[in-house]
C-alpha cells in the first residue's frame, strides 16, 4: 500500500456532507470520504470549526459535528504568528483577496500542515486556476511538496479513484 496521504477539509466539505439542495455534491463528498476514511489522513482547523458552529440551523450544525467525529478528523494547530504570516504572504502574492481572509488561513493551515491537497467546494475563490497557480509557485519558493486543491471528485480522479 502506498504511503497515506494528508488532505485539509475545508469547511464547504462538512457543508456538502449534510446538504440536501445538492445531492450530486452531497453523494460525491460523502464517497470521497468513506473511499479515503480508512486510507488517508483527515484534517481541519480550528477555523473550520468556528465555521462550522456559525451555522444558523442547530440541527444541520449538529450533524456536520457528528460526521467530523465520525470521520476522525485530526485538527492542525499552529501559532497564530506563523498562520497570520503565511496567511498574509499569500495575500500579497495573489492567492486570494484581503477580502477572502478565511481561505487565506485555509491555506496557510495547508501549508504549515504539509498536507498532500485542499478538498473544498469552493470554486470561486480556492479551486481555481489563479489560486492553484500561486499556491503552487509559494510552495515551490519555500521547497514545500506541492498542495493541490480540488473538489472531491477531482481529487479522487487525480488518485484515479471513480466516485460516481
Amino acid at each position: 500500500m502506498s504511503e497515506p496521504l494528508r488532505f485539509y477539509l475545508e469547511t464547504s466539505v462538512w457543508s456538502r456532507v449534510v446538504d440536501r439542495k445538492e445531492p450530486f455534491r452531497r453523494r460525491a463528498t460523502r464517497r470521497f470520504l468513506s473511499w479515503a476514511d480508512r486510507r488517508h489522513h483527515f484534517l481541519a482547523s480550528h477555523l473550520v470549526i468556528v465555521e462550522l458552529r456559525r451555522t444558523p440551523h442547530l440541527e444541520t450544525r449538529k450533524r456536520m459535528m457528528r460526521a467530523m467525529d465520525a470521520y476522525r478528523v485530526r485538527h492542525l494547530q499552529y501559532p497564530a504568528t506563523r498562520l497570520r504570516r503565511v496567511a498574509y504572504e499569500l495575500i500579497a502574492l495573489g492567492c486570494v483577496t484581503a477580502k477572502h481572509l478565511a481561505d487565506a488561513y485555509h491555506l496557510a493551515y495547508a501549508v504549515l500542515g504539509r498536507v498532500d491537497a485542499v478538498v473544498t467546494w469552493n470554486m470561486a475563490d480556492l479551486a481555481r486556476a489563479h489560486t492553484r497557480e500561486v499556491l503552487r509557485d509559494y510552495c515551490w519558493r519555500y521547497g514545500i511538496p506541492e498542495i493541490r486543491i480540488g473538489n472531491p471528485s477531482e481529487v479522487a480522479g487525480w488518485l484515479d479513484v471513480e466516485i460516481p
